[in-house]
């Protein structure tokens, strides 16, 4: 094996997953690896122990996450996860106890872990052979450095006298440019007035490009029988009404789907930390930034509104 890096190795685990990661832990210290887990002797939830986590995790070359559903729902293995992130550190996740639903926490979904469910000893040799992998990939990109390329210097004149003889040519271009720039918008806001004018009844709100996402609220359960087939997205609404605050900044806007927050699979929500229920969804928010995300696109000239409470 190469040399093992000057750091140590920090382990994150679940209470309920002491065993397991003293049996990871005294492999790794026989392999030679210093191994790094919070100090018994130290308060959890002080602030001496969170910044003996914090330096911890900020100063091992690699982090191994021991995952199982009561290391999932652990909101101090999150922190940790997310902690090696924000450091740039390598992550080994090993799976212990249940499934990948059960276990993965949204950060390492995307990961491939080592199972030890099964046999102990291979996950341990996997284990192993993925961290020497990592340190002797670490260890040749550190030792190869491409040759330093010296050219001869350039005379003081010469460089004076090329650097000079571009200034005029590059200030009538930006002037150039800055003068069509400015026709441009012109010729755009011109357009753009006598279209609104033209094209929309006064009474008449600015529309909305793509989805609306509203939040159903008790004031808005009479107005939900109004709402279009979702299913026909070129389906256009004409949003009437007066004091629609968006009258101010959009023009000719068009409703082409509101989401009424009843079939998250259907319209790809993928709830992480909230609900999902009686037409409303509710996130809710914690030191992860674990919430609420949907898979969408936007093209230009479309958009969102949401119409939201905040507590």
């Amino acid at each position: 094996m190469s040399q093992a890096p000057s750091g140590h190795i920090f382990i994150s685990y679940s209470r309920r997953d002491d065993e397991v990661m003293r049996r990871i832990a005294f492999f790794l210290r026989d392999q030679g690896f210093k191994v790094w887990v919070d100090n018994e002797k130290l308060i959890s939830g002080t602030p001496a122990w969170e910044e003996s986590i914090e330096n911890a995790i900020k100063n091992a070359f690699a982090v191994i996450v021991i995952l199982s559903p009561e290391a999932k729902s652990s909101e101090w293995v999150r922190r940790e996860i997310a902690c090696a992130d924000q450091y740039l550190k390598r992550v080994f996740p090993v799976l212990v106890k249940g499934d990948e639903d059960e276990s993965l926490p949204i950060r390492l979904i995307t990961r491939q872990y080592i199972d030890m469910r099964g046999d102990e000893t291979l996950g341990l040799s996997t284990l192993m052979a993925a961290i020497t992998f990592y340190i002797e990939k670490k260890q040749t990109l550190e030792m190869v450095r491409p040759p330093a390329q010296h050219k001869p210097a350039t005379p003081v004149h010469q460089r004076a006298s090329s650097s000079t003889k571009w200034i005029l040519p590059t200030v009538i271009l930006l002037a150039v440019c800055t003068l069509a720039l400015g026709t441009l918008w012109v010729g755009y806001k011109i357009f753009s007035t006598s279209r609104a004018s033209t094209s929309a009844p006064s009474d008449s709100v600015a529309a909305i490009p793509t989805d609306i996402l509203s939040a159903e609220t008790p004031d808005q359960s009479s107005a939900k029988t109004d709402t279009p087939d979702i299913s026909t997205p070129d389906a256009s609404i004409l949003v009437t009404g007066s004091g629609n605050p968006l009258d101010d900044y959009l023009n000719d806007v068009q409703v082409v789907e509101v989401d009424s927050f009843d079939e998250p699979l259907v319209n790809k929500w993928n709830v992480a930390n909230g609900t999902l229920e009686n037409g409303a969804l509710k996130i809710i928010g914690n030191n992860n930034y674990d919430g609420v995300s949907r898979d969408r696109v936007f093209r230009e000239g479309e958009g969102v509104v949401i119409d939201f409470s905040y507590s």
